[in-house]
């Protein structure tokens, strides 16, 4: 399939079941696209399920309009998750690639 919708079936997205079947079913299939469904927006559990690999998150009461512009974004490659959240995972890789850039510095001096 092009796009698997994960829902959290009303349980709690941050226990370690839900995480782990969605890594467990993007480490079996890792060119799958997954989009997941939330009762509620919770920053820490968004931001790693986008570290994991779930290409988009929505908030469950959508329009329909807003699921499929969804599963189509997902299907193409696309990222679906709150500005938020990408602004903080880049925040994190820049600040990596920073670190990693000034180490290599120190060792070339």
């Amino acid at each position: 399939p092009g796009v698997v919708i994960i829902n959290d079936d009303h349980k709690e997205l941050d226990s370690p079941g839900t995480l782990e079947s969605i890594r467990s079913a993007i480490s079996e299939f890792p060119h799958v696209n997954v989009l997941t469904i939330i009762k509620a927006h919770n920053f820490d559990q968004e931001l790693t399920m986008l570290k994991i690999g779930v290409k988009g998150v929505l908030l469950e009461n959508f329009e329909q309009e807003t699921l499929i512009d969804a599963i189509d974004y997902v299907a193409s490659g696309g990222l679906w998750h709150r500005r938020e959240i990408m602004e903080k995972f880049i925040s994190e890789q820049l600040f990596f690639y920073k670190s990693r850039e000034a180490e290599k510095n120190e060792f070339t001096i």
